[in-house]
Order: C-alpha cells, then sequence, then structure tokens
C-alpha cells in the first residue's frame, strides 16, 4: 500500500486522468487554501507538491530535473551580475550545454550514435537509455529563462524557490504549455485569487480536458492504434477512418491535457497560456502553426528562427531559417527519423506558402478562397500526421498504398454502421477542434456562474461517462513520450 501511494511505479504514472491523482489532488488542494495567506509557505508547499508529482510521473529523473533547476539559477544570477560580453557569453554556453547535454544524452544518444553506425556499416545495439518525463518541455522552459536573462530581457529571480516553481510546476511540466519566466513568475508573487468564477472556470476545464482525452481520444484509438500496427484485417475504409481518427485523437489527446493544465492552474490561481486554438480551422500551414501547439510554436520563432535572422536577410535566408527551425521542431518530438521528416515537410509547405502568398496575396482573401484553403490544410496536415505516428518511412507509404488499393465504396456502408460509435466520437473531436478559444472561455464563464447543482450534475455526468466509455487501462497522454 505504501509503495502505490508513495513510491514511483513505471507502469502507472501519475496521471491527470486517473484516480490517483485526483486522490493526491484534493489532499494537496486542502493544504493549498489553508496556505493561501502564507507565501512563502505555500510557494514551498507548491514546489514540493511539484517535485513529488514529478518523482511519481517520472522516478529517479527528478534529479535531472533539480540539477537543471540549481545550475540555470546560479548561472543566471551570474550573468545578470557580470558585465564582459565575454564572461556572460561564457555562462551562457554552459548553461547551453548542461541543459542541451542532458536533453541530448537521454533523448537523442541512441539515434546519433546508430545514425553513424549506419554510415560506416557497423552493428549497433541500442543502450538501454530511458527518456525522463517532460525533459524537452522542462529544458526549453529553463533555456528561455537564461538566454532572457543574457538579452537582458528579465531580471532573474534571486529565490529559489521561486525559480523552482517556475521549473516544475506541476500542472504542466510534463507536457506543457510551455511557459515564459515573465508571465510564470509574476503569477508566484501575487497571493492566488480564487474567485468562484476563477475556480468554476478552472474546474470547466478540467473536466473538459477529462472528456477530450479519456472519452474520445482514448476512444478514437481503438481504430486508430491498430491501423498503424499494421492494420492486420482492416478493410481500405477502414484504414482511412483510422487515419482521421488519429488526427482527432492527437487533438483531444494534447489539447485535453492543456486544458486540464490551464484548468488545474486557475485552482491553484495561476493562468498558464492557451496552446490550442482551433487548429484543423486554419486556413493555410502558416495559420495552423499559429493555433497549434502555441507555446512550441511561439518559443521555435523567438529563440531559433528570430536568432537566425528571421525574415530580415532576404527571401533566401528566410527561407533557409523556416527549414531549419521546422527541422529541429520536428527532432524536438523525438529521436526519430520520422519526426525529422513531419518537421521538414511542414517547412517545406511553409516556403511554399511563402512563395505564393508573395505572388498571390489576394489568393485567401475571399470566403470562397479561405474556405478552399482550410479544407486543403487540413488533409495536408492529416497526410503528415502518417509519418509522423508511424515512426517509419516504410510503414507509411505502405499504408499510403493499401488505402489507395483497398478502398471502396461497396463496403462503407456496412463499415460505417460497424463504426458507429467510432464515428459518432470522430464528430465530437471534429466539433471540439473548431470550437474558437473565445467561445470557449465563454462556456467556461456560463459553467461557472451557473447554480451548484447543475456544476455537480455536470461532475457526475463527465465522470460516469468516462468510466463507461474509458479503455480497461488508464492511457498515457501521447506528448508524455516526447
Amino acid at each position: 500500500m505504501f509503495h502505490a501511494l508513495f513510491c514511483y511505479d513505471p507502469a502507472s504514472p501519475l496521471l491527470f486522468t486517473g484516480g490517483q491523482f485526483l486522490c493526491w489532488f484534493s489532499l494537496f488542494y486542502v493544504g493549498f487554501l489553508w496556505l493561501r495567506d502564507h507565501a512563502r509557505a505555500r510557494l514551498a508547499y507548491l514546489v514540493l507538491f511539484s517535485w513529488f508529482f514529478y518523482y511519481k510521473c517520472g522516478g529517479v529523473f527528478v534529479l535531472a530535473l533539480l540539477a537543471t533547476t540549481l545550475a540555470d539559477f546560479l548561472i543566471a544570477l551570474r550573468i545578470a551580475s557580470t558585465q564582459r560580453e565575454r564572461a556572460r557569453r561564457g555562462w551562457l554556453a554552459l548553461a547551453l550545454s548542461s541543459s542541451l547535454g542532458l536533453l541530448l544524452y537521454f533523448k537523442y544518444t541512441n539515434f546519433f550514435v546508430s545514425s553513424i553506425a549506419q554510415l560506416i556499416g557497423a552493428k549497433f545495439e541500442p543502450f538501454d537509455i530511458a527518456l525522463p518525463a517532460g525533459i524537452s518541455f522542462y529544458t526549453f522552459q529553463s533555456l528561455s529563462y537564461v538566454i532572457d536573462v543574457y538579452r537582458r530581457r528579465l531580471e532573474p529571480t534571486r529565490d529559489p524557490l521561486e525559480y523552482a516553481c517556475y521549473l516544475a510546476y506541476f500542472p504542466q511540466i510534463v507536457a506543457g504549455p510551455i511557459v515564459r519566466a515573465e508571465e510564470l513568475l509574476l503569477e508566484l508573487r501575487h497571493p492566488p485569487r480564487l474567485d468562484a468564477e476563477r475556480v468554476g472556470s478552472g474546474l470547466y476545464l478540467v473536466l473538459l480536458g477529462l472528456v477530450k482525452k479519456a472519452v474520445i481520444a482514448d476512444y478514437l484509438a481503438r481504430l486508430s492504434d491498430p491501423v498503424f500496427a499494421g492494420g492486420v484485417g482492416l478493410s481500405g475504409f477502414e484504414l482511412l477512418l483510422g487515419v482521421y481518427g488519429y488526427a482527432f485523437q492527437i487533438y483531444c489527446d494534447f489539447s485535453g491535457y492543456s486544458d486540464m493544465a490551464v484548468g488545474l492552474g486557475r485552482l491553484t490561481g495561476v493562468e498558464l497560456p492557451e496552446n490550442f486554438r482551433a487548429p484543423y480551422a486554419a486556413a493555410s500551414i502558416t495559420e495552423f502553426w499559429r493555433r497549434w501547439h502555441v507555446t512550441l510554436s511561439a518559443w521555435l520563432r523567438d529563440y531559433i528562427y528570430v536568432p537566425l535572422g528571421g525574415n530580415r536577410r532576404g527571401r533566401t535566408r528566410t527561407l533557409v531559417n523556416l527549414m531549419a527551425t521546422m527541422t529541429l521542431g520536428g527532432l524536438w518530438h523525438g529521436a526519430r527519423a520520422s519526426f525529422v521528416l513531419w518537421g521538414v515537410l511542414h517547412g517545406l509547405l511553409l516556403c511554399g506558402e511563402k512563395l505564393v502568398g508573395e505572388r498571390w496575396p489576394a489568393l485567401r482573401a475571399s470566403k470562397l478562397g479561405r474556405l478552399l484553403g482550410t479544407i486543403t490544410t487540413f488533409q495536408l496536415v492529416v497526410l503528415l500526421w502518417i509519418p509522423f505516428r508511424s515512426g517509419d518511412l516504410g510503414q507509411s507509404v505502405l499504408l499510403l498504398s493499401r488505402i489507395w488499393r483497398e478502398f471502396g465504396l461497396s463496403s462503407a456502408g456496412a463499415v460505417l454502421g460497424a463504426r458507429s460509435g467510432f464515428l459518432a466520437m470522430l464528430g465530437f473531436g471534429a466539433a471540439l477542434s473548431l470550437v474558437p478559444p473565445g467561445l470557449s472561455e465563454r462556456w467556461a464563464r456560463v459553467f461557472s456562474r451557473a447554480p451548484l447543482w447543475a456544476r455537480a450534475a455536470a461532475l457526475v455526468v463527465v465522470v460516469q461517462t468516462t468510466l463507461e466509455l474509458r479503455s480497461s487501462e488508464l492511457q498515457p497522454f501521447i506528448y508524455f513520450q516526447f
């Protein structure tokens, strides 16, 4: 019993959608409310719970988080107190090498060594290196802090508790959003505002995220997972449904986590940035990346694309910068050639749009043009999800060829009848992916102002629906692996 409650179990991480998290958060929240007016005690309590939450998600790798926290906190102070530019660059290089060194070791060692082995024709047995939970997210977050201090855009905090909480804040450490220091540190320095509307809207977002993940995304996985596992015994029509299913599965899975993170943030008095803005309503790939994983897109823009020169050095350099940024964005997702390919293909599409936009700037200005752009963009995004999910170019080509060869409308009626539940979830996922952020916030305010009995009834319905439709085992969030 003690081991299950307090120790790390790799087969059972502490997921937002699990009953264990509900129990732990309820206990934490009682203490948090009790300490809400005691700033130092509240901050220390939040840090300790965040470290415990990360330990329950990643075990001993909490030591890597602590090492990054201590190193970058001290290095940022040194950068701020040093006047000589050469010394400041040296401290920045130390921060980059230490944080990125950990990330490269844990995430990319096997990828780079196997690539070299293939080039020289040598055999390679992968090293047994586990990936720490959320390392890509908290590394980018820590780097943005140090870089902003180096650029003199941010005064470093001299409170180690503040920085520890900024880096380990439990609602977003494992899968984002990627938060900037000036946003979160400012929130942590003020007493939490826990009025009825904010708490109610936070609870609404938690429930919305639970429905997206545990009901819709996990249900869609029942077909999309077999499709990308080989699709044995499935027709071409079912394979195509599974591909579209994955597009809405990954949206509901990841945006569901982000909704729950923002909701839990509001329950603890912190406003986290939104991470999704109806991405499948985008009329171009450029617009898609302003709506999908917004905080990562902004990070790549501010810390890679702009420092490379952005669009300030001519058209050719702009296209090169776009390709470099998107390639690194693909590699950020994982040490696999398919992720790099996915990033490269998105980069090529962005470059193509840049060139088309220069020649025909009014191409999507009309309503018809925007409609056609939205349909085309969605199809391209779905197509590129195939190598992203397959993990292998050969498997991607095989899946596409099977859909092409085996697709037939003659059996579509029988398939649709057998997959009616899947189609319903597909429809719900599609509808949620098109909801404008402003409308979702209005629904949150309506929920927060509803009578207590109505909110309690909504909670019961969501929990019961989740219990009825979820898989027999808790399914981890897709972006936990990144």
